[in-house]
């Protein structure tokens, strides 16, 4: 399938982000840039990007103002929320006079309005099961020990999806089960138990509904361990999606923390492979969901448990457009943790830009050549649309800087001849016409300024040749330096590297054991 070689290798204003001249995209380049039309989310088909609210029985006063500023205006076409939250112990904050089988009308309204807007909801269903509580019950932990416990959550399920049947796409069953600091955890073989219980009664309510499952948090040990002692047969058959909460403020800057259990940075991709693998050998095929992406900074950083490290505001914008679309790329679906607009601009910006570019597009990875000199790594993914462009996403996988000039690099697409090429840049909201050149039935893109946050390349007019490869899927890959050549980087398309050998990148540290086996590095570094 694969031919692999490898050699040596918003608007301009926001956050200080500039453009210097010629050299916008390619050097050189003259033609003029026009700034990104971003559109509203009713205006978008899915682009597979979100955001989480949490707790709307407390917090719902200001949510209405949200709609607007935080989700239609920015294009995004899908909200994961609870209401009913469970999310640590905040029993003083909670009103226990409000029942729990019932609905405020204000959310009645809320959801209506998502819905009205085009966008897709995931409804968490946790619960604090206040019934329990006026019975005299203690509010502990680990949840569902007893048959009465879980019959009253089975009831509390019942009822919100009856109510909101046809309105919810998604029904989260719990969040962040693995937390064993407060009332959220839930013993593994008790949290399948109960999605046993559980998932057959939201699809006999509503048969439409789709069951997400897992949601676990990788901040907290043991989140990764966790997630995979739920991926059990007896109910991935069950359910239509997997979701896990996997890079808060994570960096390569600091790939090798491990606080608090936390998957290194370079480590995620294979990390969501064998996740994959994991559940679609137990029967599961379904989608993944990738939630609560979360890169902060000084002002706006909410704890040191949830995101330790923080980043200058540009940085933080760059590294979320790299979370999101290293996602994207690897067919999972991908959320923010909500962002502080007023003192993130250039993350609200990326993320707004992101939604209308990435409306509509489909996971693929399809052959491209690479040549670069460059000193760390290189990341790249690619997608196809209904109108049969194709999108080509690349960036500099190493420390993100405030400002950076870019390196020159030439991409070589072999069989696919474009009548046009276009760079999307959603940091500074522009895009701009590409001089590319027609080789045979290859495109070539010459002089393009890779940077290190993700650059966008979209091909039209395409006309692909008898030889052309691509397949539909996880198409991400992150490339190094092998020694196979002069100048190239890599050409990679197919369903995946060649893995070969024991020692690819000839680091001395064994693939198995290697974070960054297509990048040489040391034993002390893991190999990155």
């Amino acid at each position: 399938m694969r031919q692999v070689f490898f050699a040596v290798a918003v608007s301009l204003l926001l956050a200080g982000v500039t453009v210097n001249g010629n050299d916008l995209f390619q050097q050189g380049n003259a033609e003029a840039w026009k700034k990104i039309d971003a559109l509203r989310s009713l205006e978008l088909s899915d682009n597979r990007i979100g955001t989480h609210w949490f707790n709307f029985w407390n917090f719902f006063a200001f949510a209405e103002d949200m709609f607007e500023a935080e989700v239609f205006s920015i294009g995004l076409k899908n909200v994961r929320f609870s209401i009913n939250d469970a999310d640590w112990d905040r029993e003083t904050d909670y009103s226990w006079s409000m029942p729990e089988l019932s609905v405020d009308p204000r959310h009645d309204q809320w959801i209506t309005a998502m819905h009205e807007n085009g966008v897709t909801l995931r409804y968490e269903l946790s619960f604090w099961d206040k019934a329990g509580r006026a019975r005299g019950e203690e509010l502990a932990w680990p949840r569902f020990q007893t048959e009465e416990q879980i019959e009253r959550y089975t009831e509390f399920v019942r009822f919100i999806v009856e109510h909101f049947r046809g309105r919810i796409r998604y029904y989260e069953i719990w969040g962040e089960p693995n937390r064993e600091d407060c009332i959220q955890w839930i013993r593994p073989e008790d949290y399948v138990s109960l999605v046993a219980e559980v998932a057959p009664i939201i699809k006999q309510v509503d048969p439409t509904a789709r069951i997400v499952i897992g949601a676990t948090d990788f901040n907290f040990l043991p989140g990764v361990d966790y997630l995979f002692s739920i991926l059990d047969a007896r109910i991935l058959r069950l359910v239509d999606g997997i979701s896990w909460h996997p890079m808060y403020c994570a960096s390569p800057e600091h790939h090798e923390d491990y606080t608090l259990g936390r998957e290194l940075y370079y480590s995620y991709p294979d990390l969501v492979r064998r996740i994959k693998e994991t559940a679609e050998s137990g029967g599961f095929s379904g989608e993944y969901f990738a939630d609560e992406l979360s890169w902060r900074t000084e002002e706006t950083q909410i704890d040191d448990l949830s995101c330790p490290h923080v980043y200058a505001e540009a940085v933080a914008a760059k590294y979320l457009a790299r979370g999101i679309v290293m996602n994207l790329g690897m067919d999972v679906r991908a959320s923010h943790n909500g962002l502080f607009w007023e003192e993130m601009p250039t993350s609200y910006g990326v993320v707004k830009n992101l939604c209308t570019v990435m409306a509509g597009h489909e996971s693929i990875d399809m052959s491209v050549g690479i040549q670069g000199e460059y000193d760390e790594p290189v990341a790249h993914c690619a997608f196809r649309y209904a109108t049969g462009d194709r999108m080509f996403a690349i960036w500099r996988d190493g420390e993100a800087g405030e400002e950076d000039p870019g390196v020159s690099t030439t991409l070589r697409f072999p069989g696919l001849a474009a009548g046009a090429a276009t760079g999307i840049d959603v940091l500074r909201g522009v895009e701009q016409e590409l001089i590319l050149e027609l080789d045979g039935g290859d495109t070539i893109v010459r002089n393009l300024l890779v940077r290190d946050y993700p650059i966008f390349i979209r091909l039209s007019d395409v006309t692909l040749g008898p030889d052309y490869e691509e397949t539909a899927g996880d198409g991400f890959h992150r490339l190094g330096e092998t020694g196979d050549g002069p100048d190239w980087l890599g050409e990679t398309g197919g369903a995946d590297l060649e893995r070969g050998g024991e020692d690819r990148d000839g680091d001395g540290v064994p693939d198995d054991e290697d974070l960054c086996p297509d990048w040489p590095g040391s034993e002390a570094t893991s190999g990155c």
